[in-house]
């Protein structure tokens, strides 16, 4: 699946700086020239432990993670589930998801008259 325009990877290799605002919220919404890009921090999981799908312009997000314990006896596990909402001007047609150091970012471009998609099942690069 390609990203229509141009390609700007979102990790340039610096640190990557946490929320600093609320720490219960745990995702947040930007606007940029031309396209609408959405961040989630979810830290201590790997990329294939997430799951997005993109239903009625929202993201439908879900993580579930298991983790050994340093004792060794038991697991831990991590769930989270959220459903964000999309800015009206976000082209559900086409989107890009990356997952790096705990930090989920997903890219809409954005249009004037954005198709609405069914149900999309989102790749997680």
């Amino acid at each position: 699946m390609s990203y229509p325009g141009t390609y700007r990877p979102i990790f340039t290799g610096k640190a990557d700086k946490s929320p600093s605002s609320e720490p219960s919220k745990q995702w947040e919404v930007l606007h940029h020239a031309g396209e609408v890009v959405i961040r989630c921090w979810i830290p201590g999981v790997k990329r294939e432990d997430i799951e997005l799908t993109i239903r009625h312009h929202r993201i439908h997000l879900s993580v579930y993670s298991t983790l050994p314990r340093l004792d060794g006896e038991c697991c831990s596990s991590i769930r989270y589930s959220q459903e964000i909402p999309l800015p009206p001007d976000a082209d559900t047609t086409w989107y890009a998801a990356e997952y790096h150091r705990g930090l989920l970012t997903i890219q809409f471009p954005t249009a004037a008259f954005p198709a609405l998609n069914g149900i999309s099942k989102v790749v997680v690069y």
